[in-house]
Order: C-alpha cells, then sequence, then structure tokens
C-alpha cells in the first residue's frame, strides 16, 4: 500500500513539473495604441498626417499627440473621438528629425505610450531607394 502511494505521488510530481514546464503559446500582446502612419523615415509637404490605433476605447477620455525635434517646444495635439487621425501643418517647421508618440488617456486616470516614431522633415520627396543607390556627389 505504501508503495502505491509513493509511486502516485511520484507520478503525480512528475505531471505537474512537466505542466510547469510547458512552453508558453499565448500571442504577445498588442499594444493599446501605436502609431500606424508614418512609419519612421522621411516625411515631407506642408501637411503630414498621423493616425493613431487604439485597440481598446473603453474608458478612453482623449489621445495625445507629442512631436519634438529637440530644439523647438513640443507641439501637441488632442483627440476625443475615434478615429484617432491628425494633420501635422509643417509649415515654417525646421527640417530635421522629430519624434513622434501618441498617449492614451483613461477615465480612471491611467496612461499608455506608443512606441516613438522617428521622422526626418525633407523639402522634398526622399525615397529610401534613392538613398541606397546614391553614389555621392561627383
Amino acid at each position: 500500500m505504501i508503495k502505491k502511494i509513493s509511486a502516485l505521488i511520484i507520478i503525480v510530481s512528475i505531471f505537474v513539473i512537466l505542466l510547469s514546464c510547458s512552453e508558453d503559446t499565448t500571442s504577445p500582446k498588442t499594444p493599446d495604441i501605436e502609431i500606424t502612419n508614418p512609419k519612421a523615415g522621411f516625411v515631407w509637404g506642408d501637411t503630414v498626417e498621423i493616425q493613431v490605433r487604439v485597440s481598446n476605447t473603453e474608458n478612453l477620455e482623449m489621445i495625445k499627440l507629442f512631436i519634438d525635434n529637440d530644439i523647438d517646444s513640443t507641439i501637441i495635439f488632442e483627440d476625443y473621438i475615434y478615429p484617432f487621425n491628425f494633420n501635422w501643418n509643417t509649415e515654417g517647421q525646421r527640417y530635421g528629425k522629430y519624434y513622434i508618440q501618441a498617449r492614451l488617456y483613461k477615465t480612471d486616470g491611467t496612461s499608455t505610450k506608443s512606441e516613438i516614431i522617428t521622422v526626418t522633415l525633407s523639402p522634398c520627396p526622399v525615397y529610401e531607394e534613392d538613398l541606397q543607390n546614391f553614389q555621392g556627389i561627383t
């Protein structure tokens, strides 16, 4: 009888150990907020459309968009209604790098930040394939 109980305890212990070592197959959590346009890279024109995707609008108070070039003060847009699209008027802005981040604010006081997107404001269109083939000025 004692041998049967010991064997049963060993089997149950092995089963528990195997279950605890199983691989986590859950998919990674989708961010609550994400900038879907523009992608990192070059932007140009008098207006740049910025699109923000929110995966959960429950208890959503507002979305704030921050654009900063480390020289001038931060440009802030606010939106309270879905879809969250912002038109950044770049007329008169300095050419160069800008960092764009969206922040989601909920009614319970919590907030979530998107990843920072780095764009370079250019006076004319710049295409990645052109940069890859650039040989320099002769």
